[in-house]
């Protein structure tokens, strides 16, 4: 029985116990910090999953699908289709919309990178997107309408050309301009999380050893005969 055995191996037991239970936490709480920490294996595969979703899916904030939309009435002359694809430029505009609101209120203005982007995407690229939308609606669909009328495309492409296709490239100029700044914020972010991360490691395997020495001695007493 334990209070039969010498002091000594009481006493290895006392200290061995706690020290390799710590070292077993220390060990399982790293392994899982490696999993899940910035550019672990897990996080690689949840930013692998995320990049061939924005791969794939058409950027609610940039207008691209609504000009390729544009080039699409401009080319038809057939009313269904034309509905058709009136109300999928709706629906674009109805989602520009909504990721402009959420932006609005996402990015910090105190933060000097985020303020830029804010300005790239907020207010430039906004307001040649809001024109552009408007555009549409007051020259660019009573012109393809007159094209349908007539069996022509002449007159929805030269609005498509003199009106949409300006808008459309200062809007993606102003977004053009604002992507290395979300790549520098994002690499910053990573950066940042990863630090803090290694911390809070440290913080924990130095906490588990001064509670291990901190409860030696009470250990030893309680096994002591």
């Amino acid at each position: 029985m334990l209070v039969r055995r010498s002091i000594p191996v009481k006493l290895a037991l006392a200290v061995g116990i706690p020290v390799v239970a710590s070292l077993l936490f220390a060990l399982l709480a790293l392994r899982t910090l490696q999993q899940v920490r910035i550019g672990g294996a897990q996080y690689d595969e949840l930013s692998e999953s995320n990049d061939l979703r924005a791969d794939i899916l058409p950027p609610p904030y940039y207008i691209v699908e609504s000009y390729l939309t544009a080039q699409l009435l401009a080319e038809t002359t057939d009313a269904a289709t034309y509905q058709d694809l009136r109300q999928q430029m709706t629906q674009h505009e109805l989602d520009y919309v909504a990721a402009h609101d959420r932006w609005v209120t996402g990015l910090d203005l105190n933060d000097a990178g985020q303020a830029e982007i804010a300005r790239l995407l907020n207010d430039d690229a906004f307001k040649a997107a809001t024109d552009f939308y408007a555009k549409v609606e007051s020259d660019f669909y009573p012109a393809v309408e007159s094209d349908i009328r007539g069996d022509s495309t002449e007159a929805g492409h030269e609005v498509l050309e003199a009106v949409l296709l300006p808008l459309y490239l200062q809007h993606r100029g102003s977004v053009v301009e604002a992507v290395p700044l979300v790549e520098r914020q994002t690499a910053s972010l990573e950066r940042g999380a990863t630090r803090s991360a290694q911390q809070g490691y440290s913080v924990l395997l130095l906490a588990l050893v001064a509670l291990t020495l901190i409860g030696m001695p009470f250990v030893v007493r309680t096994v002591q005969p």
